[in-house]
């Protein structure tokens, strides 16, 4: 079938390589720009939740500071007041307060 086109219609093989290499870069710096810091970030994330101990000084994904009181399998209890404990969810703190 490619015998019977004209030689300026068949495609050689050689022009198909500058654009699987430009296809690779493009994913090669898709994967180094957005997904490599996004899973950074889920990890940091995680490892955070994963070592909440009772006395930490933390931030809520809502904004609000408290220090830790229990940590539960899912859940952990702030105290935000005195004698105002809440209870959240693990993953909704999102970072810890360096010590003042």
């Amino acid at each position: 079938m490619l015998a019977d086109m004209p030689a300026a219609e068949q495609m050689p093989l050689a022009h198909l390589v500058p654009v699987a290499a430009f296809l690779l870069a493009m994913v090669f710096l898709f994967w180094l720009v957005v997904l490599r810091p996004a899973n950074k970030k889920a990890r940091d994330h995680m490892d955070l939740v994963r070592s909440l101990m009772p006395g930490d000084r933390v931030v809520t994904a809502g904004g609000l500071h408290g220090v830790v009181r229990n940590v539960h399998e899912r859940t952990v209890e702030l105290e935000v007041d005195e004698d105002v404990i809440l209870t959240f969810d693990k993953y909704a703190v999102r970072k810890r307060q360096d010590p003042a």
